[in-house]
């Protein structure tokens, strides 16, 4: 029974945890973050570009997910602070983009109903 004690506290220890915290999360390929950097900086300069919202561009967060099928999406919300105003126990999303890794074109649902992504070209068609 103590071997199995020991065991058990070598395995939590090695996941960085003591008896009252939670395991931290394993790092991230570094590569992948600068990725992932480069995606949430281009999207920021294409919200402002394109004037996506009204809102200032520190009074919004830019959250990625996780690729699927060749697409990451990258959640657009607000931001609520003493700064921004708001309530802080909430984040409403704004809009979202739609990359293609393959590609790199980025999509948004910004002015669409339906939650559809569309070309940011169309978007200046409407301007």
């Amino acid at each position: 029974m103590k071997y199995i004690f020991g065991i058990a506290f070598v395995l939590f220890s090695q996941l960085g945890c003591s008896d009252n915290q939670t395991p931290q999360p394993v790092v991230e390929n570094t590569i992948a973050k600068v990725q992932d950097s480069k995606l949430v900086a281009k999207a920021k300069q294409l919200t402002t570009k394109h004037q996506l919202t009204s809102l200032a561009i520190d009074c919004l967060s830019f959250n990625e997910d996780e690729v699927v099928n060749g697409k990451k999406r990258i959640d657009v919300r607000e931001v609520h602070n003493e700064k921004c105003g708001g309530d802080p126990q909430t984040a409403p999303r704004v809009f979202s983009f739609q990359v293609d890794i393959a590609t790199g074109e980025f999509k948004t649902d910004s002015n669409s109903l339906s939650a559809e992504f569309e070309s940011l070209d169309n978007l200046s068609k409407l301007e």
